[in-house]
């Protein structure tokens, strides 16, 4: 996969997860984010707890490896919502599908609050 298209293929996963159509996070600057993103989330899994019911912190681990290795999932449907969920759900069958629309909502909170600090 060629960086243009890791690029096209990380705005398309944007537009989808979160329905972002801001266009705020554009081919010129995607690359940057994506690195920022990443580490917002690693921080962010640093201060959460492995043994939280809601099994946040486990689904933070998961995001963090998709989005590490996007490219690979492409074949998974990691670009859209349902792909999302079923590649979630199959990485930790700890995951309360009932729970997972929760946890995507808190992950979309997130990802508007690291988009606005990106850009102060």
């Amino acid at each position: 996969m060629t960086k243009d298209e890791k690029k096209e293929l990380f705005l398309l996963i944007l537009e989808s997860w979160f329905d972002d159509d801001s266009e705020q996070i554009k081919s010129d600057n995607c690359i940057g984010f994506y690195h920022y993103l990443l580490d917002c989330l690693e921080f962010e899994l640093e201060f959460s707890h492995p043994h939280e019911d809601s099994g946040y912190h486990s689904f933070l681990s998961i995001i963090i490896d998709l989005l590490s290795k996007f490219p690979f999932y492409v074949d998974y449907g990691i670009a859209q919502k349902q792909g999302l969920k079923k590649l979630i759900l199959d990485a930790d069958s700890t995951i309360d599908a009932k729970k997972l629309d929760v946890l995507l909502a808190r992950f979309q909170d997130l990802y508007i609050m690291f988009r606005e600090e990106y850009f102060i």
